[in-house]
């Protein structure tokens, strides 16, 4: 991730690769429904705000998927409230 900080504010671009390492495994079927190993590449825009005097913030990123291999192409949305306990 990329990341600029400015007092409580945070904001930046992250870069994420999922990668799956063994075959998957099906037991009393005659065929494997999907052939291969699944891989994803993401990537986005985040803003994160920390509330001032608490030990909790908010944090809001934006996901892309690209060059996937069994995957499906989406777009994702996340909206987190991070609370340090």
């Amino acid at each position: 991730a990329i990341v600029k900080v400015a007092g409580d504010v945070a904001f930046g671009f992250n870069l994420s690769s999922t990668q799956q390492v063994t075959e998957d495994t099906y037991t009393g079927t005659a065929t494997k429904a999907i052939i291969g190993r699944y891989r994803n590449m993401a990537s986005g825009p985040f803003f994160s705000y920390k509330f001032p005097g608490q030990d909790m913030g908010i944090n809001f990123q934006m996901n892309r998927n690209f060059s996937g291999r069994n995957a499906i192409d989406v777009t994702s949305y996340q909206l987190r409230l991070i609370k340090a306990f």
